[in-house]
């Protein structure tokens, strides 16, 4: 009797669609798809998605669980059934399906037959995103300013030629004037030094180094539950777009402005420059949307 019951609870459970549910939800309520997207800042095409379930369509499990439960709770349904059905479709999803490669009992031909392993095809990817990375923050990196000898030197203007003077008529003979067109040798000693120069030599010098001082900035994560960040720095780049575990602490650096969009920002705690930043404020819902200059 408990067996059939068991089976009964179990068939029902797996009747439960959440996506049909949550479009019920909102339909019942008068709501349209850009009503719902506007209030848990999603897209359209990601509400649609998830009550279509095309749940491959969204940026990945984890965002689709957390979107299926901000929904239900926008909705004031109970999560807990939607989420598990969610589980078993995601499960579901997962598994895979082809047939095991030496099933039939038969000797391995060589590497050449079997194709490249997924594995190394990972490698490979994660190599070519830490290169990219590393040219990126190379480039970024602080440039050393130009000596200041150099902007002195040309602070300093050159010594005009000094003209040579013919003696007078009468003067006692001494040393012999100096024929026509020749170049009198004056001591470096005889030229005045400006006592504005180095204020100019240095302001030279200051405008040259001021295109360095964009320095690098650093934003620092401390994860309480699982949750996903993107980060964007200030030429619209995505320097961050992942999921973390509960527990979890990353750090990521790059120019400012940036752009945050935090999900489960409760349990995420976030410094800029050693410096703690509150996302109450900026916090709807579950998901946090921030700028940092």
């Amino acid at each position: 009797m408990s067996e059939a019951i068991e089976e009964r609870a179990e068939t029902a459970a797996r009747s439960i669609h959440p996506g049909a549910m949550l479009r019920q939800g909102r339909e019942s309520r008068g709501l349209s798809v850009d009503d719902v997207a506007q209030a848990l800042k999603l897209t359209p095409k990601q509400v649609a998605a998830i009550e279509s379930e095309e749940f491959d369509i969204l940026p990945g499990n984890t965002f689709a669980r957390g979107f299926v439960r901000n929904y239900a709770r926008f909705l004031q349904l109970d999560p807990a059934p939607l989420m598990a059905a969610l589980e078993r479709q995601l499960a579901h999803a997962e598994v895979d399906l082809s047939p095991v490669s030496n099933a039939g009992g038969t000797m391995p031909t060589g590497f050449a037959s079997r194709g490249v392993p997924r594995a190394v095809w990972l490698f490979l990817a994660i190599a070519v995103v830490a290169l990219v990375l590393v040219v990126y923050l190379d480039r970024l990196r602080p440039q050393p300013a130009p000596a200041e000898t150099d902007s002195v030197a040309a602070a300093v203007p050159a010594a005009p030629a000094l003209p040579v003077a013919e003696k007078p008529a009468g003067e006692p003979p001494g040393e012999p004037a100096p024929a026509a067109g020749a170049v009198a040798v004056v001591p470096a000693a005889v030229i005045p030094a400006s006592p504005e120069e180095p204020p100019a030599a240095s302001a030279a010098v200051e405008a040259q180094a001021a295109p360095a001082e964009q320095a690098m900035r650093r934003l620092a994560f401390s994860f309480a539950r699982e949750s996903w960040v993107q980060v964007r720095d200030g030429s619209g780049k995505v320097i961050l777009s992942n999921s973390h575990a509960a527990g979890s602490t990353r750090v990521v650096e790059g120019v400012p402005p940036f752009s945050l969009i935090i999900g489960n920002a409760p349990g995420v705690t976030l410094s800029y420059d050693e410096r703690p930043v509150d996302l109450k404020p900026h916090t709807a819902s579950t998901v946090a949307r921030l700028k940092l200059d």
